[in-house]
C-alpha cells in the first residue's frame, strides 16, 4: 500500500471506537423503540380490559336497578313478613323478575329489609341467604345506595363453580340496588348473584392474544378472582389444589425461595411481598412494565 494511503493507527482506533459507538447506540435505540411497542401493547390491553369490565359491571348494576324498580319487589319488602301478603308479593314479584334473571344469567335473586337483614322467602337465592349475612358492610351499602357491586367471595354452602361442579367456597359475586317507596325512601334492596367465572374469565380470554399472555383480576389484599392461563402448572407445581381455578385459591405472591435481588421474599406467606404488577395497581398506578420482575409463577 502506498505510504500515501496507509491510515495512521491512531486514526484507525478512533473510526473504530466511532463505529462500535455508533452501533451501540443505534442498538439502544431499537431496543428503546422495542420496549416502547411492547408497553403500549401491553397498556392498551389493559385499558380494553378495563373498559369491557366495567361494561360488564355497568350491565350488571342496571339489571339490578330494574329489578329494584318493579312494583312487585317494594310489595315485597313492604308487607308484613310471614303474611299472606307477603307471600303473594313474593310470587309475583318471581314472576316478573325470574325472566329477567335468566336472560342475564343472574343465579339467583335474595331481598334484605331496611335494616339490613336477610328477608327469607320463597324462592330465594339459597347461596345468597347463606352467604350474605357475614357482609354487613356490603348490606349496609346496599340498602342505601343506588347500586353497587360486592367483592368477589367464597360461598357459604354449595355453589356452581366453573367447571359446574358444585362447591363450597365457590367464586361468587353479588350486585345490589336500593328499593325505595314512593317517596324515595329506602325500603331495603334486592341483591343479585353472579357466578365470577362467566363475568370476568371470558373477558380476559378474549385479550390474551399470544401464546404466554395472560391477564388476571384480583382484590386489594392480592388474592386472585379469575382463572388463568397457567392454572393446570399451577396445580402440577402443587400451588393450587387439583381440579380448581386461580379464583379465590390464588394470593399473587413472589414464590418461596426468590431472592431478594430479583425481588423475592422471605418463605413465610405471611411476610411474602406481592408482585410488583399487584402492588403497583394497588398502589393507584398505571402503566407496563417491560425489563421484567418475579410473578407469581417465578
Amino acid at each position: 500500500v502506498p505510504k500515501s494511503l496507509r491510515v495512521p493507527r491512531a486514526m484507525l482506533l478512533a473510526l473504530t471506537i466511532i463505529y462500535l459507538a455508533l452501533g451501540e447506540f443505534f442498538v439502544i435505540r431499537l431496543a428503546e423503540r422495542s420496549k416502547t411497542t411492547a408497553a403500549n401493547l401491553l397498556e392498551s390491553r389493559a385499558v380494553a380490559i378495563q373498559l369491557a369490565l366495567d361494561r360488564m359491571a355497568d350491565r350488571d348494576r342496571s339489571a339490578a336497578m330494574v329489578v329494584a324498580s318493579l312494583p312487585e319487589v317494594r310489595e315485597a319488602l313492604s308487607g308484613l313478613p310471614g303474611s299472606a301478603e307477603a307471600a303473594a308479593s313474593v310470587v309475583r314479584m318471581h314472576v316478573r323478575a325470574d325472566p329477567l334473571l335468566e336472560a342475564a344469567k343472574f343465579e339467583g335473586l335474595t331481598l334484605v329489609d331496611g335494616t339490613g337483614r336477610v328477608v327469607p322467602a320463597r324462592g330465594s337465592d339459597s347461596v345468597g341467604m347463606r352467604t350474605l349475612p357475614a357482609q354487613r358492610d356490603f348490606l349496609a351499602l346496599a340498602i342505601n345506595a343506588k347500586a353497587a357491586h360486592s367483592e368477589v367471595i367464597p360461598s357459604v354452602g354449595p355453589a356452581v363453580d366453573f367447571d359446574q361442579q358444585k362447591r363450597v367456597g365457590a367464586p361468587v359475586l353479588f350486585v345490589a340496588a336500593a328499593v325505595r317507596d314512593p317517596r324515595g325512601r329506602s325500603v331495603g334492596a334486592v341483591v343479585l348473584r353472579v357466578r365470577p367465572s362467566q363475568r370476568i374469565d371470558p373477558i380476559l380470554r378474549g385479550h390474551r392474544g399470544t401464546g404466554t399472555a395472560d391477564g388476571v383480576t384480583f382484590r386489594r389484599d392480592g388474592l386472585a378472582v379469575s382463572a388463568t392461563r397457567f392454572d393446570g402448572e399451577l396445580a402440577a407445581a402443587g400451588a393450587l389444589p387439583d381440579g380448581r381455578s386461580s379464583a379465590l385459591n390464588l394470593m399473587l405472591y413472589v414464590p418461596r425461595g426468590d431472592s431478594t435481588e430479583r425481588g423475592g421474599s422471605a418463605d413465610t406467606p405471611s411476610v411474602r411481598a406481592l408482585t410488583t404488577a399487584v402492588t403497583s395497581a394497588i398502589s393507584g398506578a398505571s402503566g407496563s412494565n417491560v425489563d421484567g420482575y418475579v410473578n407469581a409463577r417465578g
